[in-house]
């Protein structure tokens, strides 16, 4: 199934487009040419570019740091 592009102004206020680009109150940047995600960040670098703390799974990234939720091994 094929979702057609919205053509005209953008449904909701805090959504704004640049060309093919799309960013939500800053928090959300989707680079839409390159396939990028940035979150809290408006010129990812890759895939996926978070600005800030991040927890993923059983992982946690804050600042230089990487933990585990407890009885999680983390294999580097």
């Amino acid at each position: 199934m094929a979702i057609a592009r919205i053509n005209g102004g953008m449904l909701q206020a805090n959504l704004e487009r640049n060309g093919n680009n799309i960013s939500i109150d800053a928090a959300a940047y989707f680079d839409v040419n390159n396939y990028r995600l940035g979150v809290n960040n408006l010129s990812p670098q890759y895939t996926l570019d978070i600005t800030g703390n991040a927890h993923v799974g059983n992982l946690y990234i804050k600042a230089n740091t990487i933990t585990t939720d407890p009885g999680y091994k983390l294999n580097l």
